[in-house]
Order: C-alpha cells, then sequence, then structure tokens
C-alpha cells in the first residue's frame, strides 16, 4: 500500500529520473534535428557556388562548362583555357575522385535543361536520388 511517505519519495526521486529519462531520448533528437539543417544548409550553399560559378563561366566563355562532375569542377577550379578560378572548394566538398559532393557524401548530379542552362542535385539524407529528400538548384540559359 502507498503510504504518503513513499509517494513523497517516489515524487523526490522518481520525477529527476523521469526528466532525465525524457531528456536522454528527446535532446540527442533534437541534435540530429539541427545537424540535420545544417546539413542541408551546407549542402545548398556548395550547389549555389557551383551554380555561380558555372554563371561566371557562361559570361565569361559564353557556354556552359563540361556537365560531367569530376570534369565541371575542374574546369571551373582554373583547369580551363584561360586558367581562371571560377570556384574554390574546400577538400571535405570533394571525394577521392574530385566530384563535388553533399554533406552525406554523394556526388552531386549536374543536369543539363532542355533551355540551355542546368540543375544540381543533391540525392539529400537517403543518399537515393529520386526520393522527397532530394534538393536541387537551377539555372537557365537567358536569350
Amino acid at each position: 500500500m502507498l503510504t504518503r511517505n513513499t509517494l513523497w519519495w517516489v515524487v523526490l526521486f522518481g520525477t529527476p529520473a523521469l526528466v532525465g529519462m525524457f531528456a536522454a531520448i528527446v535532446l540527442p533528437l533534437a541534435r540530429d534535428v539541427g545537424t540535420q539543417r545544417a546539413a542541408e544548409a551546407e549542402t545548398y550553399a556548395t550547389m549555389q557556388a557551383v551554380v555561380g560559378a558555372v554563371e561566371f563561366y557562361r559570361v565569361e566563355y559564353g557556354h556552359l562548362p563540361s556537365f560531367a562532375n569530376h570534369d565541371l569542377i575542374e574546369e571551373l577550379s582554373g583547369r580551363n583555357a584561360k586558367g581562371l578560378l571560377f570556384l574554390q572548394l574546400r577538400k571535405r566538398d570533394l571525394n577521392s575522385a574530385g566530384e563535388v559532393v553533399d554533406r552525406w557524401g554523394t556526388p552531386l548530379r549536374i543536369v543539363p535543361l532542355s533551355e540551355g542552362g542546368m540543375k544540381v542535385v543533391s540525392a539529400g539524407p537517403d543518399k537515393l536520388f529520386g526520393t522527397n529528400d532530394d534538393m536541387s538548384i537551377s539555372t537557365v540559359q537567358t536569350r
């Protein structure tokens, strides 16, 4: 039978234990959400940098660079006819093959568009293209 004293001890020691268990479950989830958003923001920033560099390249050369990820990054990183640097990436933005990757390590897809532009696509956190968490940024040719 629960007495007043027993109930008092349960409240005194049980409540902090419950709060501690709740915090142990919820805080890592909240941290993961924050980490996820930071990874998405970083991926968008990288994709935006690629699109911006492609636009500068187009203005300089009058056409788009190669659409193959590795070749595109090579051209934008100064290995072009004029030796111009259009894009400087951090080491962690590139994989061992020299391809630009999202924050989850998946190479970005560079897709030509029929309008004369291009689309940069990230597979997102699940690392699979064609799913709901994919992210993309497009640029189109202005005529």
